[in-house]
């Protein structure tokens, strides 16, 4: 699917200019899951600016050494560097600083890119303390922008940015790139139809790379069968490798994921379901949510959320979500050559269900901008879901201090009418948050509303969303605020 922008952080991008132009050395560190536009970021920065940009991967120090050093020679117009190179790391911090103090260099700040930082680790375990003795002696006085880069969150965590690190406290900045929101992905596509981008979303997530596998001439089902469950296509084994990249014994992380992608959320659900001890699965969960693959949440009326019984785990990324609900337990249906079969008893029966849920997750990011926007009819201030027993409510948001409250539900269908409203109010009574003095509203999103229920909402101050409205909004036409 072609971008008619330039598919990247603007703020972000923003963020390393204003520091490129700063006088000090900079040592920045650039860190996320892959395919998050890391490097692509990167580039975009260096763009006609003096740069060395080396991609490390798993060969010995040797090689690596020796393909660096002709990037610096070419960098630097050196042929005798190119052919020679380098027998060490400290040597090319000496090298950089050698040149950078050179009249002919010093005027322009030099940015020095090394992507997948932590393939020089596994190759050499004291990489970082050699940056960290590079840094401190060779390059911090010197007119440079270093970045490292990884895609490996635990590994950068671990070797640059933990307090055991050599590397710790040397960095000037960092940035976690975390995936797209619905919002900007869609600037990006603007031409792409609303109800579809949907879709889309609820399946890729906002990782940019996966969306450029979709083609928005086929339609959803098509697109899945051609590039998720052909085994051939490259997001079949995307989240396998990933997975496998991160973690050394990924079986029992794999059933986790899974487990919760198929509803089984409460940290008992879990160990029933993986059948071994309560402690072991607590250390599972706590890696998966240091990689961002899977978060925990509480209802939003909680005072004490980290002290609350009431927690559960949802996996925190939609086409990590959707492979471990539809692919991963199907591989054999798929190795079979029996992908039709996964697509039309297993994939379509609940993919609007599954949608729904991410449609959720959309709406709740509509009513933040809303709410920055100043859309609403009060400052709000919590915004969550909210749960209890057998009650559910889709998207609360609360302003602590106003006593002010909005009750939202989310319906991934048409026709929505006086029904969702009705059943959306009882729930609410349920909620005992300052339920003796709040002044509580309500907010239905859906593809689209019943049109006498829709007259009915406008004369009582409820406000629908559909999917126009979403399009609109996104697109900043939208019509006045109704409250």
């Amino acid at each position: 699917m072609k971008s008619t922008k330039f598919v990247n952080r603007v703020s972000e991008l923003d963020a390393l200019e204003k520091r490129y132009k700063t006088e000090n050395a900079e040592f920045m560190v650039i860190y996320g899951k892959r395919r998050a536009g890391k490097t692509e970021l990167i580039k975009k920065f260096f763009e006609n600016k003096p740069h060395i940009y080396f991609l490390a991967d798993k060969r010995s120090d040797i090689d690596q050494l020796k393909e660096l050093a002709g990037k610096m020679g070419e960098c630097f117009q050196d042929s005798f560097v190119s052919r020679n190179g380098f027998s060490d790391w400290i040597s090319i911090f000496e090298y950089l600083r050698e040149k950078l103090k050179d009249e002919k260099h010093r005027n322009e700040k030099l940015i020095f890119v090394i992507d997948e930082f932590p393939y020089l680790v596994h190759s050499n375990k004291a990489m970082a303390s050699l940056f960290q003795k590079g840094w401190d002696e060779y390059l911090k006085e010197l007119n440079i922008f270093l970045i490292l880069c990884g895609s490996s969150i635990s590994m950068m965590e671990k070797e640059i940015l933990s307090y055991e690190s050599p590397l710790y406290g040397r960095r000037t900045g960092q940035m976690m790139l975390q995936p797209m929101k619905f919002a900007e992905m869609m600037q990006f596509f603007p031409e792409l139809d609303m109800e579809k981008a949907v879709m889309f979303y609820s399946i890729l997530g906002g990782t940019p790379e996966y969306w450029k596998q979709f083609s928005d001439d086929m339609d959803v089902i098509e697109n899945i069968k051609e590039n998720v469950i052909r085994r051939d296509a490259f997001l079949y084994n995307e989240i396998e490798f990933i997975l496998r990249e991160e973690l050394r014994e990924p079986k029992n992380y794999f059933s986790i994921i899974k487990s919760i992608s198929f509803g089984k959320t409460k940290l008992n659900e879990i160990v029933m379901e993986m059948g071994i001890e309560r402690g072991t699965v607590s250390k599972y969960l706590e890696t998966l949510e240091g990689l961002k693959i899977i978060k925990r949440e509480v209802p939003a009326t909680e005072k004490h959320p980290l002290k609350s019984r009431k927690g559960i785990y949802i996996v925190d990324d939609n086409f990590f979500n959707f492979w471990f609900r539809f692919v991963y337990p199907n591989k054999g249906y798929i190795e079979e050559g029996r992908a039709e079969y996964v697509l039309n008893e297993k994939i379509k029966p609940n993919l609007n269900a599954f949608a729904g849920l991410c449609f959720e997750d959309i709406c709740r990011e509509i009513l933040v901008v809303m709410d920055v926007r100043g859309r609403m009819p009060f400052k709000g201030g919590e915004i969550g879901r909210w749960w209890n027993k057998d009650k559910e409510i889709d998207i609360i948001i609360k302003n602590d201090k106003t006593s002010e409250i909005m009750f939202c539900e989310c319906k991934w269908k048409d026709n929505v009418g006086f029904d969702v409203l009705e059943e959306l109010k009882k729930k609410a009574d349920f909620v005992e948050w300052n339920k003796e003095k709040r002044r509580a509203y309500f907010m239905l999103f859906a593809k689209s509303f019943d049109p006498e229920f829709k007259k009915h909402s406008e004369e009582n101050n409820i406000l629908c969303v559909d999917i126009k409205y979403i399009e609109n909004f996104l697109k900043q036409k939208i019509e006045p605020q109704r409250y």
